[in-house]
């Protein structure tokens, strides 16, 4: 309300369910699946206030008839709706840049780079708007590419503690398993090829940027090693050491980084080599003009947590 200055531009709505419940009723698919019906998709729909699932049409027909009464039973008292589909046959290849979302918040993120996590395909991205959701049981939130779940968060580190010390202050990142038949790979956007990795960069060092707000910038990093404060939304405000800070800028003049940028790919160029330095984590809002400072989290904090870089 505060932020948006007059409360005539924001509406609010009553709703009958939360959302952390309505994510809460995925148990349905899973009772589904146990009893071998082919899922298409699921989700949270969240204008009509309801969790729907997707039954591929031949075993939804099969699911009429054989279970009618017993199906009714199950969801007549739920906000479940269980509706005919086709099998999810994406296979998008997720490159640094891509745009992500947070499926329990819809808070918008992009993908720094692809890689491996306990012994599992994963993507990297930010930390901060990927914390841990539910109240009774908690869980790491999912994360929707085009608009279709593509994987599950599994790991995140981005610190809201003030004065905070030691490991679990480092750092802005989490890494998300991926669970359906998107693939990672070592790209990014502008067709680079990620080689290898080069955290520690000097001041000095011209850095890139892919983000999925604004694209493709680049500039030269100020400061290395810094503690910074910074806000995600009204109510999140996080603490976080080790970070780097970079004077950023784009052929347009316009912002260098935005919000939506989080978690995309910073790298360098080494001879013909690209290196990725780490990802985007936050920026310093201007009083005028463009915004031009970067903060990113380097990429050794995530690989000392498990991360592998994807590197061919």
């Amino acid at each position: 309300m505060k932020r948006a200055q007059d409360s005539d531009h924001v509406i609010f709505e009553s709703a009958s369910y939360s959302l952390n419940y309505l994510n809460s009723l995925d148990q349905v698919v899973t009772q589904l699946e146990e009893q071998n019906y082919s899922i298409g998709s699921y989700g949270v729909d969240r204008k009509a206030n309801q969790f729907y699932v997707s039954v591929i049409e031949e075993d939804y027909n099969k699911l009429m008839n054989e279970q009618p009464q017993t199906l009714q039973k199950t969801t007549e008292s739920l906000p479940v709706r269980i509706e005919p589909g086709t099998p999810n046959t994406s296979t998008a290849q997720l490159w640094g840049g891509d745009r992500i979302t947070n499926e329990d918040n819809g808070a918008g993120l992009s993908v720094g780079i692809g890689g491996t996590y306990g012994g599992s395909s994963a993507i990297l991205t930010a930390g901060h708007s990927n914390e841990k959701v539910g109240f009774l049981s908690t869980r790491y939130p999912y994360i929707q590419y085009s608009g279709t779940r593509t994987g599950q968060v599994s790991y995140q580190r981005a610190n809201r503690t003030n004065g905070a010390t030691g490991v679990d202050s480092l750092g802005d990142f989490a890494m998300v398993k991926l669970t359906g038949s998107d693939t990672a790979t070592n790209k990014v956007y502008g067709s680079v090829s990620i080689t290898g990795t080069y955290s520690s960069v000097p001041v000095g060092t011209t850095i890139y940027k892919y983000g999925a707000t604004t694209g493709y910038s680049w500039g030269t990093v100020t400061q290395a090693s810094i503690n910074v404060i910074y806000s995600d939304g009204l109510f999140n405000t996080y603490y976080v050491n080790g970070l780097y800070q970079s004077l950023m800028q784009n052929s347009s003049g316009t912002d260098a980084v935005a919000g939506g940028d989080s978690g995309g790919p910073v790298y360098m160029k080494d001879g013909s080599a690209n290196k990725l330095h780490g990802i985007v984590t936050a920026r310093s809002n201007p009083t005028s003009g463009p915004a031009k400072i970067m903060y990113s989290t380097p990429i050794y904090y995530a690989e000392h947590a498990g991360f592998t870089v994807k590197v061919n």
